[in-house]
């Protein structure tokens, strides 16, 4: 019987293990009390990535997805969500989704909480143990699940391009939730802005499924947040939601790295999951679904095959680029291109060329392509700035440039092959060439 150890508490690491079919040892080391696991908001979620991974919803924590406008820097356009995008997703509670996978694998995985992993342990190249403290723990197979911020990277690699996401690719944010006002908070209209009030990432006021309290998030990109600019966007939010309350009920700031998968993922007897290897949507930062995909991916490789050498877990990264990794790649040029535009550039598109449909796509809330008839009327539309055109056609082909890189990935784990791809990839997404 061999033993696999997943170091840190997150959804990837639980769905693979919830989905592994082996009989081999299971030990799960999280750093936090398990008291203390999950973040108290909830999450939107595809419907399809529960029924394409196969584990269940959760029994509770689980609401219908709300609609969204999106608003310009301006405040002046908003863009409903699509209808289609809205019934074929789920507002998730995500401590309840942790208690639930918790529930599902208690009987294959032991847990050990307030237990920090501090290093690994290697022989001959091939990862063989972690380190909790100063004690040895052996193992066949180390998954991290542990974060976009692991600080294990460097044990697998010391010399990977592209371990750390870069200045621009961090985002700074605080989600506070504040008590609603239960009088008017069934008819408030739940709104995302974009550079709002002069910053330049995404914030949002919402109210929680169980319309009990306020979600708002603020968030700038490269840089921390100013106690100024939260002021004057908390001010504004107020001004504009008549639902806040000025009670705080809970403030947390994170922050979340915003970038493309890393170039390798897999290591013989290692592998990386969910938001240690990048697996996020780079333009809102929500990971739970590719997470949950990739711990299934990971599973259905093992169950395959029971092998953890580099070459067999190869076939995870390449089931996961081919399915997952390719549009987020895609999504990555987009959000750097929109995240460099003025704010008086973006008040344009979103009068002009922006509609769900456009919102849809480019934010990863819909695989469909677009209607070449939609294409043609923005492209058309487009020619009315000739400053600006050429920036958007660029970014459309180096989209698409992106995700062919990605799909480019060897089928076969062949080292020289391997070492090609990943220099092409990693120039072309982190150096711009």
């Amino acid at each position: 019987m061999a033993k696999i150890i997943i170091i840190g508490a997150g959804i990837g690491g639980l769905a693979f293990a919830y989905k592994y079919q082996g009989t081999d040892e299971i030990c799960l080391f999280e750093q936090a009390a398990r008291n203390k696991l999950g973040f108290p908001w909830c999450d939107s979620v595809k419907a399809e990535a529960f029924k394409d991974t196969e584990i269940p919803l959760p029994g509770k924590g689980v609401y219908k997805k709300k609609y969204i406008h999106m608003y310009s820097p301006s405040c002046t356009v908003n863009i409903p969500q699509r209808k289609k995008t809205v019934k074929k997703g789920y507002e998730i509670d995500r401590v309840a989704l942790l208690d639930h996978l918790f529930e599902l694998v208690k009987d294959k995985v032991t847990f050990c909480f307030e237990s920090k992993v501090t290093g690994l342990a290697k022989s001959n190249g091939k990862v063989t143990g972690v380190y909790v403290g100063s004690a040895l723990y052996e193992a066949d197979l180390v998954i991290d699940a542990s974060g976009a911020f692991s600080k294990l990277r460097y044990f697998v690699c010391e010399d990977s391009a592209d371990f750390e996401p870069n200045a621009d690719e961090i985002l700074y944010c605080e989600r506070t939730l504040y008590k609603a006002d239960e009088n008017i908070v069934k008819d408030h209209l739940d709104a995302v802005y974009i550079k709002h009030k002069g910053g330049t990432a995404l914030s949002w006021c919402r109210s929680t499924p169980d319309l009990e309290q306020m979600d708002v998030f603020v968030s700038s990109i490269g840089a921390p947040l100013t106690p100024s600019y939260v002021q004057a966007e908390e001010e504004d939010m107020f001004d504009r939601n008549a639902a806040l309350s000025k009670t705080v009920i809970q403030k947390r700031c994170e922050r979340l790295a915003l970038r493309s998968p890393l170039s390798q993922f897999v290591y013989d007897s290692f592998a990386f999951v969910g938001d240690s290897a990048y697996m996020t949507n780079p333009v809102n930062g929500c990971g739970i679904e590719n997470a949950m995909r990739a711990g299934a991916i990971l599973a259905d490789v093992l169950n395959k095959k029971h092998d953890f050498s580099l070459e067999n877990l190869w076939n995870y990264q390449v089931k996961f680029m081919y399915s997952v990794g390719s549009n987020l790649v895609a999504l990555d040029v987009f959000k750097r291109w929109v995240y460099n535009v003025v704010p008086e550039d973006i008040d344009w598109l979103f009068d002009t060329m922006i509609g769900a449909e456009i919102v849809a796509f480019f934010s990863g809330s819909s695989k469909k392509p677009l209607n070449p008839k939609v294409l043609l009327d923005k492209i058309l539309i487009a020619h009315e700035r000739k400053d600006l055109a050429p920036q958007m056609f660029k970014v459309v082909s180096r989209a698409a440039q992106a995700k062919t890189y990605a799909l480019l990935i060897p089928a076969k784990y062949e080292p020289k092959l391997v070492d090609l791809w990943k220099t092409r990839y990693n120039d072309f997404l982190r150096k711009g060439e």
